[in-house]
């Protein structure tokens, strides 16, 4: 008999990571009630399912957001892990999308490791799932990298 699939599970610190916001406004978000009602809270704080933060992303704040694990070099400027893809709702047309955000840790030139972001417009469209955006060709020149606060 196999064993139930259990969903990836997160709490404050991961929605936050995921919604792209400070740990302490998920907190006063959930408790506002403006968030998902999460499926357990333990002395630790709430715990949703992963699938609850990203579809409240979408349908609250407008935004496709994909988890994603991915090295990328970025010519001069390092390279880039990413771990998570945003695309805003305003962007796609028809189920394809010509910019995203990749959201991750970013080594600088210099070697120092910092959460980052890159902002990129793509060379062509390309269908808005997690594969398509990750594996997209960045218009030169319309690219940026920059760290964020963590």
């Amino acid at each position: 008999m196999m064993a139930p699939r259990i969903p990836r599970l997160v709490g404050v610190k991961e929605a936050a990571q995921i919604l792209g916001w400070e740990r302490h406004k998920t907190s006063v978000y959930h408790r506002r009630g403006k968030l998902p009602e999460p499926i357990q809270v333990l002395s630790t704080g709430p715990i949703w399912t992963e699938q609850q933060i990203i579809d409240f992303a979408r349908e609250e704040l407008g935004m496709m957001v994909f988890m994603a694990e991915k090295h990328m070099d970025i010519f001069e400027d390092g390279g880039f892990e990413v771990e998570r893809i945003t695309v805003d709702m305003d962007h796609i047309v028809d189920g394809v999308t010509d910019c995203a955000t990749y959201h991750g840790w970013w080594t600088r030139p210099d070697g120092e490791c910092v959460r980052g972001e890159i902002n990129a417009h793509f060379m062509e469209p390309v269908e808005v799932d997690a594969d398509s955006v990750l594996h997209a060709a960045w218009e030169p020149g319309l690219w940026t990298v920059e760290e964020v606060a963590e």
